[in-house]
This record gives structure tokens, sequence and C-alpha cells, in this order.
């Protein structure tokens, strides 16, 4: 089973259940086995750039 979006922040912080009634299991919470480390750090530069690729994607008009 592949964990993605909020299955893998679910299973991150140890929660089960649906949306409207989850439930936390102490000791549950694991990394997916899916995830793994990046080659390279994440820098504060990349995150900008991220965040301004996402907001130009969501709100075109704001970058005309």
């Amino acid at each position: 089973m592949t964990n993605t979006g909020k299955e893998a922040l679910k299973s991150i912080y140890g929660v089960s259940g649906l949306d409207d009634n989850m439930v936390y299991t102490s000791g549950s919470d694991r990394i997916p086995e899916n995830y793994y480390r990046r080659p390279n750090d994440y820098t504060l530069v990349m995150g900008v750039q991220d965040m301004l690729i996402e907001v130009a994607a969501k709100h075109p008009v704001l970058f005309r």
C-alpha cells in the first residue's frame, strides 16, 4: 500500500480513521515506508521558489 497525502500525514502522526472521526493511537506514529531522504538539503531559497510557483499557478493575475 502506497501512502500519499492525507494517509501519509496520518501515519506520521499516528492517527487513524475517517477525516471527521480520527483517533490518535499512542506509539503508532511512524515514517511511511515509501519516504526517503532528499539527495540534497532543501534550502530556504528552494522553499521560496516553490511557494512563488504555487502562488503564481493559483493566482496568475498577481504576476502580470
